[in-house]
């Protein structure tokens, strides 16, 4: 039920901040496991035991992108004449990002104990069904790199790198970073060099 349409104001800041903290909740790694007990199961050998399935895929993209409409909101802020509205808006795609990152890694934790492969493990397979679903609620690529070229600094001009100035690019490069991460299929499709916007991050 939050107001995420994105406006200056101290609703929309106070509103896109908590959407962020809730999507910086823990992943609950523990229920990934079996109950203590369940198919010989143990207190010493519990923490090797995995679910032979994943959770629901929309309960998982749920807790990565709590809104489906995000998507929308989002690109609109990173879009905005504000700079405040701007930063606050990357840093809650960054936080959904870290926890869709966390999320994967553990999902290849288990794909390895399990010992699956991407064709005929569950694990694996949903792993795949999340990246899929994720990269349809976060903004296109396109608009992060057209965020990050617009604060990219360029040693050449002699400005001088001011703490905003340094925010903000840092913020892009962080999205550059977890995009490829996350999302990595996103990427491809944009045809874009990332290293000509990776060139500002030396002495970051």
């Amino acid at each position: 039920g939050l107001t995420l349409e994105p406006r200056l104001s101290s609703k929309w800041l106070a509103n896109i901040a908590f959407m962020g903290s809730v999507a910086s909740l823990p992943v609950p790694v523990d229920s990934f496991r079996l109950p203590v007990g369940i198919a010989g199961s143990s207190m010493n050998n519990a923490q090797h035991m995995y679910q032979p399935t994943p959770p629901p895929l929309h309960t998982i993209t749920d807790n990565i992108v709590p809104s489906a409409n995000l998507k929308v909101h989002l690109t609109k802020a990173l879009q905005s004449q504000s700079s405040l509205v701007q930063h606050q808006a990357g840093l809650a795609l960054v936080q959904c990002l870290q926890k869709c990152q966390t999320v994967l890694d553990a999902f290849r934790e288990i794909e390895h104990a399990l010992e699956e492969d991407e064709a005929e493990g569950q694990w694996a397979r949903g792993r795949l069904e999340v990246e899929r679903e994720v990269r349809k609620r976060v903004p296109e690529y396109q608009v992060i790199i057209a965020f990050s070229n617009a604060h990219r600094v360029d040693d050449e001009s002699g400005k001088k790198l001011n703490m905003k100035m340094a925010m903000m690019s840092e913020l892009s490069q962080r999205l550059l970073w977890l995009y490829h991460q996350c999302v990595p299929s996103l990427v491809a499709e944009a045809r874009y060099d990332a290293g000509r916007s990776l060139q500002s991050l030396v002495g970051f």
